[in-house]
């Protein structure tokens, strides 16, 4: 293997350029608005706290929030630890998509405890008949993406140390690319299984804004997983380039890490909207009592659901492999999901490209007979 690239200035994570004064004092500014923000709506929560089984994982995705702009503020603040703790909100971003699983899957069946009989609860809710045990098939889609994501960083931190990273390239010899297509692939699908359940369960999370919670924390994953790829690419190709206001790393992590922390203040008030305790106040919950705030934050940090999550994940795979779920979910896609959809469009475009050529044709030909009397009276004039 040979040694990784490196480009002018990436190294000296202590080069930074004059710019880099203003990136720190915005970004600190804007981690304060987010913790002051994000803080007080979880103390609403925690002092509203009559339904925990929805309200612990809202805690959790608002907390993300936190997370999010201190990882970032910490980047931007010394780049030599960047590497190393960027991979902190990715992780936290995979258990936050688990809780908002969690969260619709309370809201489809809110009398129900989290076991076997859950899934179907959650399946009478769907809004059109299906052929598929979907609730189990996106249960195990989106909880896959944790463990992808652990063994990622892992991978990260290992080949970082060992010099097999290479951050600066996208050499199939590094582990860069690869790390970044596993959690390309690992995301996407855990995005899809929340989009798909969303929309089999329409009618009942639209009336608890279900819709308004998944995209503002979809559009978090989304700038977060563009971002990075985006200034890499704009570095490894040209695009960008360094001077003395911005250096190497200023555009790598700086410039990003500061989007981020503006993007969270952005979030954290549009959380008060979708995210908001109101839902849970005294008359909202039909009188259920309050609990206490020690027993509330005792019950967001016990993580004993999403570590059940995780284990009944692989029960799950068994069941649907024994009694062919899995089938029925690609049959089903073919048909009617986006993989049907996809295939209908392209059929369409080609059935088009068809009458196109034909409609040239009987054109081409039409031409030709109008013009060969034309010719022919052409030749006696002659």
């Amino acid at each position: 293997m040979g040694s990784c690239p490196v480009s002018a200035g990436s190294e000296d994570t202590s080069t930074r350029g004059s710019g880099w004064t203003g990136l720190v004092y915005a970004s600190f500014i804007c981690t304060i608005l987010t913790v002051i923000s994000s803080t007080i709506l979880i103390i609403t929560h925690l002092r509203r706290y009559r339904v925990p089984a929805q309200q612990r994982q809202i805690i959790r995705i608002v907390f993300s929030l936190i997370i999010y702009t201190f990882v970032a503020f910490g980047e931007l603040y010394d780049y030599s630890v960047a590497q190393y703790v960027d991979p902190i909100g990715d992780v936290y971003e995979s258990f936050g998509l688990c809780a908002l699983l969690l969260l619709f899957m309370q809201y489809a069946a809110p009398s129900s405890r989290m076991d076997d009989d859950t899934f179907a609860l959650v399946k009478s809710a769907e809004d059109s008949e299906t052929g598929f045990d979907w609730p189990r098939i996106y249960w195990i889609l989106v909880f896959q993406y944790p463990i992808f994501e652990v063994a990622s960083t892992i991978i990260v931190e290992t080949t970082e140390a060992t010099g097999h990273y290479c951050v600066n390239s996208l050499n199939p010899i590094y582990a860069h690319l690869w790390v970044e297509a596993i959690e390309t692939v690992s995301i996407c699908f855990c995005m899809y299984a929340l989009i798909r359940f969303y929309t089999h369960a329409k009618s009942l999370l639209r009336v608890r804004r279900a819709f308004t919670k998944f995209v503002c924390f979809k559009i978090i994953v989304f700038i977060r997983f563009t971002q990075a790829w985006a200034f890499s690419f704009a570095l490894q190709y040209g695009i960008v380039t360094t001077g003395s206001r911005f250096s190497y790393n200023d555009i790598l992590w700086g410039i990003p890490c500061l989007l981020t922390s503006i993007e969270m203040v952005l979030f954290s008030a549009t959380f008060w909207y979708a995210y908001n305790s109101g839902d849970y106040s005294y008359e909202s919950t039909l009188c259920l009592e309050r609990a206490s705030v020690l027993f509330a934050i005792l019950d967001v940090l016990d993580p004993r659901d999403l570590l059940d999550g995780f284990r009944r994940m692989f029960g799950l795979w068994q069941h649907l492999h024994g009694n062919g779920g899995w089938k029925e979910w690609r049959a089903a896609e073919r048909r009617t999901g986006w993989v049907g959809k996809l295939r209908a469009l392209v059929l369409k475009l080609r059935r088009t490209d068809r009458s196109s050529m034909k409609s040239d044709h009987q054109d081409g030909v039409g031409k030709l007979q109008i013009s060969a009397p034309i010719a022919m009276d052409i030749e006696d004039v002659r």
